[in-house]
């Protein structure tokens, strides 16, 4: 039987919009109930994250979602933090990457332009990515990968045997 890797899906929320991930239990609850148990949160910002020993010894990640403040600058460093982590054939969803337009989750007073559009065409025009808008919600979401020596190796034998590492 062919094993599959449990990949860690580290997760980040520092919980300004509302009070659900301030709770460990309950998060842990809520992916639980979707049969997710590989989940691994931290109430904290990317910039914040990056600077614990939990970031230095993160190791590879099989998807990260990037949903963080919607801005060009936030998306791109939420990518280049994690992006030399993600291991062959994992994935990167950025949401809200299709439109720009204001975002007002703080509010109508402290609305701010979402552009995470400008950082995905950026990421469009490297060939070494593959990357694919899809039209879901409001104002959608964005899935990639790199390209790479494992993309033209056999799914079932990637499967079988991990990725193909060089051992000394």
């Amino acid at each position: 039987m062919p094993r599959v890797a449990m990949w860690l899906i580290p997760l980040f929320d520092p919980s300004f919009v509302d009070d659900f991930w301030r709770d460990p239990e309950r998060v842990k609850d809520h992916f639980l109930g979707f049969g997710i148990d590989n989940i691994r949160h931290f109430q904290m910002t990317t910039q914040q994250f990056v600077a614990t020993t939990a970031y230095r010894t993160l190791g590879q990640i099989g998807l990260l979602f990037i949903d963080g403040r919607h801005t060009e600058e936030q998306a791109s460093f939420d990518y280049e933090a994690f992006s030399k982590f993600v291991q062959p054939r994992g994935f990167v969803i950025l949401h809200d990457s299709m439109i720009v337009r204001n975002d007002k989750v703080y509010g109508e007073e402290n609305a701010y332009p979402m552009s995470v559009k400008n950082f995905v065409d950026k990421l469009k025009l490297d060939p070494s990515l593959q990357v694919v808008d899809f039209p879901f919600g409001h104002t959608g979401m964005t899935l990639l990968r790199k390209v790479d020596g494992e993309a033209g190796r056999n799914l079932h034998d990637w499967l079988d045997d991990g990725p193909n590492i060089k051992r000394a």
